[in-house]
C-alpha cells in the first residue's frame, strides 16, 4: 500500500493519463471520420473517372493504414477506462460504502465484458463482438 501522503499524487497521475488518452481518442476519431468522409465525397460525374478516383482514394487509405488507426481507438478507450478505474479506488477508499458499491459494479462490468469477449470467440454468429476477439472490420 502506498503512503497516505502519496495517494493523491498517484491518483492524479492516473487520471491525467486517462484524460490524455481520452483526448487522443477524440482527436483520432474525428480525423478518421473526416478521412473516411473524404473518401466518399466529391467524386467526378463520369463512371470511369469516379471508379479511378475511388480506387486511388482506397489505395491511399490502405497505404496510410487508416484501418490500423481505426483499430487503435477502441484500445485507447479501454486504456482510458482502465486508468480512470485504477485511480478511482484511491479516491473512494476513505468512503468505505461508496468504495464497496463501486467495486461491485466495476466487477460486474468486467465480468460482463469478459463474457461478451468469450462468447464472441466461441460462437462466430454471436452479436456480442469486442475489439479483442478479432472480429471487428471496417
Amino acid at each position: 500500500m502506498l503512503p497516505q501522503a502519496r495517494v493523491p499524487i498517484h491518483r492524479d497521475k492516473l487520471w491525467v493519463a486517462s484524460l490524455c488518452c481520452s483526448l487522443l481518442v477524440a482527436v483520432l476519431s474525428m480525423l478518421i471520420k473526416q478521412w473516411l468522409g473524404d473518401y466518399h465525397g466529391d467524386l467526378p460525374p463520369q463512371p470511369r473517372d469516379r471508379a479511378q478516383e475511388r480506387q486511388a482514394r482506397y489505395d491511399g487509405l490502405q497505404h496510410w493504414r487508416i484501418h490500423a488507426l481505426q483499430q487503435v481507438t477502441p484500445i485507447l478507450t479501454y486504456a482510458t477506462v482502465i486508468l480512470f478505474s485504477i485511480g478511482l479506488p484511491y479516491y473512494l477508499l476513505p468512503q468505505r460504502a461508496l468504495f464497496i458499491i463501486s467495486m461491485f459494479f466495476g466487477s460486474l462490468l468486467v465480468t460482463l465484458y469478459l463474457g461478451a469477449t468469450v462468447c464472441g470467440l466461441c460462437y462466430p454468429r454471436c452479436p456480442y463482438k469486442t475489439t479483442f476477439d478479432g472480429s471487428s472490420h471496417i
